[in-house]
């Protein structure tokens, strides 16, 4: 479970951030944050990266982020689980998907 507030500032958007219930990342991987955008598909991407994070054992997190991001274009938000140092691309698995953001 997350749960993000976002705001406008200079240059993009601030995202606040907290994740709760989350399994330990295992070692050599990152939890990704995304903005998507429609269609979106590991073949044919629409989506950029907010940031990458961890979880340790609380299975807890709380994360300050910032993109510039078009939210007009990238109405979504999900989490997937990275192999750390991987293609920048998402090659894992979804664990996170937001609806619409207002």
């Amino acid at each position: 479970r997350a749960t993000a507030k976002l705001r406008p500032v200079d240059g993009g958007v601030a995202i606040d951030m907290e994740v709760s219930g989350l399994a330990p990342n295992p070692p050599g991987s990152v939890y990704e944050c995304w903005f998507v955008g429609p269609g979106d598909t590991l073949e044919r991407p629409n989506r950029v990266s907010a940031g990458t994070f961890t979880i340790g054992a609380s299975g807890r997190a709380s994360l300050r982020m910032h993109s510039a991001a078009d939210l007009r274009r990238f109405p979504v938000m999900g989490v997937t689980l990275e192999t750390d140092g991987a293609r920048p691309e998402r090659t894992g698995k979804k664990i996170l998907v937001s609806g619409p953001i207002p």
